[in-house]
């Protein structure tokens, strides 16, 4: 095996411990996270862009967009 090694690092929400982004080492795009009051996902932001959730009263995935 040959080259660099990718490394990936992962950050923290500070307050909450939830995974708020993902950083590669080769220029791949970031991966970011914001949720919910109740800690369901609530977008991510990524190379292909920025999808958004909403749910439903039982907490189940309503949309995606």
């Amino acid at each position: 095996m040959s080259g660099t090694p990718i490394v990936t690092t992962y950050a923290y929400d500070p307050k909450t411990a939830v995974l708020a982004s993902v950083n590669y080492s080769d220029g791949t795009p970031a991966i970011s996270y914001t949720y919910t009051r109740t800690g369901a996902v609530k977008s991510v932001t990524d190379g292909s862009g920025m999808r958004t959730f909403a749910y439903n009263g039982d907490l189940s995935l309503a949309s995606e967009s």
